[in-house]
């Protein structure tokens, strides 16, 4: 009878390990962004992903961070669209460029306009020219 107590402990802590490692690493493979857009789909609080999207993490660290973020925003367009038209005026073009960079360096062209084919916005323009520019300067190395 008195294993009992000695195994349940053991197995909540283990359990209480375990649910950390999986929580942790996601924060640690994405720079928390994943847990910052959960918090925000429950709160709707848009300043702390605008406060996230602006903290300086490194170079690579911030640019996983674009890439999770543009992957999110192409499931909740009007959400995505509302956060970045927030950031305020002064830091708006440098983040969209970096989410445009994201964009294009991911892969994410086809899926990013097709999602956002019916939305319209500053920061979707500046995505929108990157994507262009990317495509011809692709095309014309392509056809060297």
């Amino acid at each position: 009878m008195k294993k009992l107590p000695i195994f349940l402990l053991t197995f909540l802590l283990l359990l209480l390990a375990l649910v950390g490692l999986y929580l942790g690493s996601s924060y640690f493979f994405d720079g928390g962004t994943s847990v910052v857009l959960r918090t925000y789909e429950v709160t709707k609080n848009e300043e702390i992903v605008r406060d996230h999207l602006l903290e300086y993490r490194g170079d690579a660290p911030g640019h996983e961070t674009s890439i999770v973020f543009v992957g999110w925003g192409r499931q909740h367009k009007k959400d995505f669209v509302s956060i970045v038209e927030g950031v305020e005026p002064s830091k708006r073009k440098e983040l969209c460029e970096r989410l445009a960079f994201a964009v294009t360096d991911s892969g994410q062209e086809t899926e990013f306009e097709a999602s956002f084919k019916d939305h319209d916005s500053e920061c979707l323009q500046i995505i929108r020219s990157w994507i262009a520019i990317n495509r011809t300067y692709q095309q014309t190395y392509q056809n060297r």
